[in-house]
């Protein structure tokens, strides 16, 4: 998780969000997660249900590079990602 906020920290002021979806946690449970691991500066949303994952077919890990308009252009899932290839994805969307 070190390279998605390496990342973050990189591209925030470039236009490029960055979130991560927490999949059958309980609110408090990611809270807790958010508040001790503070150095993760993305946003963290919720899927609790699992509705999300569901209907996207999302596996863990799963990243998805979004162009502006809303279209993915890379999806990249099942293993770790280091820096190099998500910026190389990143280029992608961009």
């Amino acid at each position: 998780m070190q390279s998605i906020e390496a990342i973050y920290q990189k591209y925030k002021d470039q236009d490029v969000v960055v979130l991560g979806i927490d999949l059958f946690e309980r609110a408090d449970t990611v809270r807790n997660f958010v508040r001790v691991h503070n150095d993760y500066n993305w946003t963290f949303l919720l899927d609790s249900t699992g509705h999300v994952s569901y209907v996207y077919q999302v596996s863990i890990p799963k990243s998805f590079f979004i162009d502006s308009t809303g279209v993915i252009r890379a999806i990249h899932g099942v293993t770790a990602m280091s820096f190099s290839t998500m910026e190389t994805l990143l280029a992608k969307a961009r």
